[in-house]
């Protein structure tokens, strides 16, 4: 049996990363390294390339269902030199809202790195 939820409960959801979540982290390791075990702050920070700010635009239908908000572009100065793999939007002092994959990028430390814009989605769930 399919279920469905209340655009409001899915922008709860969205609200509880876009209204914490003002930094984004570059990261020298991907996304699949990272479990709920290794969230913390402290290991996210540990590989990070760099910081930059992030706002968030409104939530909206998503792409398929459910509701997304859109990232803006992000840009930031480099901390490390390294292979950007992976991203972390974090409050930039003890918590991970979310981690996820990056196209591998090369970052000098002192130069500016961008990270383009990118939807946030909740989808609705299917029958399993």
């Amino acid at each position: 049996m399919a279920i469905s939820y209340a655009n409001s409960v899915l922008d709860a959801a969205l609200a509880g990363v876009t209204t914490g979540g003002s930094k984004i982290e570059l990261l020298s390791t991907s996304a699949d390294a990272y479990d709920a075990q290794s969230t913390a702050y402290a290991t996210v920070v540990a590989a990070s390339l760099g910081q930059a700010n992030i706002s968030y635009g409104a939530a909206q239908d998503g792409d398929v269902s459910g509701r997304k908000v859109v990232a803006t572009p992000a840009q930031g100065t480099a901390t490390a030199a390294g292979t950007a793999s992976a991203y972390a939007i974090t409050n930039g002092v003890d918590t991970v809202y979310a981690i996820g994959d990056l196209t591998d990028q090369a970052v000098t430390s002192g130069n500016n790195f961008t990270i383009a814009a990118f939807d946030i989605e909740f989808t609705d769930p299917t029958a399993g």
